[in-house]
């Protein structure tokens, strides 16, 4: 998707050094960038093959005053090509807020938008292969950006942004998905088709950000630094990797409130948070269905046991275990749904769990885990058939020794650290 940004601001300036178009010209002008050299001719055709969406507004666009498309365009590369590098304090994005804008900037930013339309718009749409530098270059529409996507982020089958649902499914055309531009292409028009701008995710949040700028409070004041909103993507600028739950256990039903998103450290991460709050409801979306999130925390839970001969209904589990079952959750993120939030509630159950075994003086705990069956409902917890009588089994903490549990351990012992000192 960067050649087709490139290729979108290179045309731009052809229109902006002109007062009317000329096929060969456009042509030449872009046989002049390296990246598209000896294709000028073909991506000039295909530019003419569309009179109204690409050729039409070109047109229009190129009419403007040429000191002031001049003007226009190069503030557009230079924030374009900023974000290329990746969110840093030097970034700065310019909302497209004209209330009577001149035929010429009105024309220029629909042919920024319509370039989306074009490629990634609907499902049988794509950009031609001579768009791209690649030699082995095919054609790239909506599926191909998806494909890439899933194969850059092989361990994310749920949505990104809210942790919930899928945000893909695979019909008989092939994988679809809701591409959100986390900023709007009706205000930034030239981030239409950036590919650091463009997230599959679910319906749900699709629907619910709409589109909100990420940049403009709800007070609309404007944000200080883009730098400092992470985009709902995995990785190094994944907020959930940064950031913590904050989970109050509560007495009676629903037994969790899950209340807020607190920084692990930066500070600047708090414009993130809110943003992330403002735009996708998240958290909060997640603590009105506690209920949803307890029963598949205890499904994880009965999985685990069972896995490791434990009794269901065995009273007593080691903090050791309840931190290993704590660090599988955490690989889960990504690959369940509520991962993260069921995470956070198990760290704050085990901390819990914790300073109560030490005010009893105990050295096993009173599983405040595994009073979450009954409370969800669960009130047999039926235990595996290989286990006829559980106060005769003993658990094996041999197991619990080797190294890569020890680690997965010790991993989850730090996570829950930040819990408890978030408390």
């Amino acid at each position: 998707m960067t050649d087709v940004v490139v290729l979108q601001m290179l045309l731009l300036r052809y229109a902006a050094s002109t007062s009317e178009l000329d096929r060969t010209a456009c042509a030449g002008y872009i046989d002049q960038c390296d990246r598209f050299r000896g294709r000028g001719e073909r991506i000039a055709g295909w530019v003419w093959q569309a009179p109204v969406s690409r050729k039409g507004l070109l047109a229009e666009f190129a009419k403007g005053s040429m000191a002031r498309k001049r003007l226009w365009v190069d503030r557009m590369c230079n924030e374009v090509v900023n974000l290329l590098r990746g969110p840093n304090s030097a970034l700065k994005l310019t909302p497209y807020r004209v209330r009577n804008p001149e035929s010429w900037r009105s024309a220029g930013a629909k042919f920024l938008r319509g370039f989306y339309d074009s490629g990634l718009g609907a499902s049988t749409s794509t950009f031609p292969e001579y768009l791209f530098s690649e030699p082995s270059a095919e054609p790239f529409g909506r599926e191909q950006f998806l494909s890439a996507f899933l194969t850059v982020n092989r361990e994310l089958r749920f949505c990104s942004a809210c942790d919930e649902t899928k945000h893909y499914t695979v019909s008989r055309t092939g994988k679809r998905a809701y591409i959100d531009h986390y900023f709007p292409k009706s205000l930034y028009p030239h981030l239409a088709c950036h590919p650091y701008n463009l997230v599959p995710v679910c319906s749900f949040c699709n629907e619910i950000k709409q589109d909100r700028d990420p940049l403009l409070r709800k007070t609309r004041k404007r944000r200080s630094k883009p730098s400092h909103i992470s985009l709902p993507y995995r990785g190094q600028s994944d907020l959930g990797s940064w950031t913590y739950l904050k989970v109050r256990l509560l007495d009676t039903l629903p037994p969790a409130a899950f209340e807020e998103l607190k920084p692990q450290g930066a500070n600047y991460l708090t414009d993130g948070i809110e943003t992330f709050r403002e735009l996708y409801e998240v958290p909060d979306r997640w603590d009105k269905q506690v209920d949803c999130v307890g029963p598949s925390l205890v499904r994880h839970l009965f999985q685990f046991l069972d896995a490791h001969f434990v009794p269901r209904d065995a009273g007593r589990i080691s903090v050791d275990y309840m931190d290993w079952f704590l660090s599988q959750l955490m690989d889960y993120r990504g690959r369940e749904p509520f991962a993260f939030a069921m995470t956070w509630w198990a760290a704050a159950l085990v901390n819990k769990e914790q300073v109560d075994t030490v005010a009893h003086d105990a050295e096993h705990s009173t599983s405040l885990m595994l009073q979450l069956p009954i409370l969800f409902g669960y009130d047999e917890r039926p235990r595996p058939a290989h286990f006829e009588d559980p106060d005769e089994y003993e658990i094996s903490e041999n197991l619990l020794e080797e190294d890569n549990v020890r680690s997965a351990i010790e991993t989850a012992r730090s996570l829950r650290g930040v819990a408890d000192t978030a408390a």
